[in-house]
């Protein structure tokens, strides 16, 4: 059951960080939908569409914790992470290092071990 719990809590760490992600990138969707009104399918899709390329360009803060020869977690962070929290992360975890990363569209960057900055830096 613990297995099941934590798998839904990393999907929704997932969803959280690229919902931030799209608000963090001021996204203006095409079409605005007032209530009462009848929204017309293609213009919702085409708004899901705008978010969906949206999230593809916007870097993703990644925070990776590590048990030597034993294990590694690496999850998307909030934007709001800082070195410090990632830090706090692994001590929570019982790690014994961390590495900052960020995800861009067609690349990763990787910072040293121990909480160097990557470069390019995606806001750490």
């Amino acid at each position: 059951m613990k297995f099941k719990e934590t798998k839904i809590a990393a999907i929704l760490a997932v969803v959280f960080v690229l919902i931030e992600s799209v608000y963090a990138a001021d996204l203006t969707v095409p079409h605005i939908f007032s209530p009462g009104t009848t929204a017309n399918s293609s213009e919702i899709n085409e708004n899901f569409a705008t978010i969906y390329s949206s999230a593809l360009t916007v870097p993703i803060k990644a925070c990776s914790v590590v048990v030597g020869g034993n294990w590694r977690d690496t999850m998307p962070v909030p934007q709001g992470w800082t070195e410090a929290t990632c830090k706090d992360y692994m001590r929570i975890t019982g790690a014994n290092n961390y590495t900052l990363m960020c995800f861009f569209n067609n690349s990763v960057s990787i910072g040293t071990s121990s909480g160097g900055i990557p470069n390019p830096n995606c806001g750490w």
